[in-house]
């Protein structure tokens, strides 16, 4: 399994963080504007925190700038708690993505961090991807420095 980690410190309280990020808006937000996610309105309008454990919740489409699909994500959550969450889930390319979020207490402000792990159906397609999907998260990461910096 190919697996990479990130973490990020921004200045604002862990809650206000949870509060907009363990959303499918803030996933959205996150992504943008390469990438959307799409959720049913039953699950896109609930806080992740209030989405079920150990069963599938939903299919995704992933579009690339928000038209042009690219995969097929199913949800599946391992675990909640009041720091973050664990993701199990798969997709057209991977039989397993791994995401594990977690928002914790630092002094003034809160750390983000995000571990990801994945197994790609196609064995060397996995290591052709890592670098895509860092850019991914470190695209994710920019995204809440800028939207937070204006905060503090």
């Amino acid at each position: 399994m190919q697996t990479f980690e990130m973490e990020l410190f921004l200045p604002v309280e862990p809650e206000l963080l949870k509060e907009d990020l363990f959303t499918m808006s803030g996933v959205n937000y996150e992504l943008a504007p390469m990438i959307k996610m799409s959720a049913p309105e039953k699950w896109g309008s609930k806080a992740i925190t209030q989405w079920p454990v150990n069963e599938e919740i939903f299919t995704s489409t992933i579009s690339l700038f928000g038209v042009i699909p690219i995969d097929r994500h199913r949800f599946k959550l391992l675990s909640i708690n009041s720091s973050g969450f664990i993701e199990s889930s798969s997709s057209l390319f991977n039989s397993v993505w791994s995401h594990e979020r977690t928002i914790t207490k630092n002094g003034s402000g809160a750390n983000v961090k995000d571990v990801v792990g994945y197994k790609n159906k196609i064995g060397l397609l996995g290591s052709l991807l890592k670098p895509v999907y860092r850019s991914i998260f470190t695209h994710r990461h920019k995204r809440l420095k800028l939207k937070y910096a204006k905060i503090s």
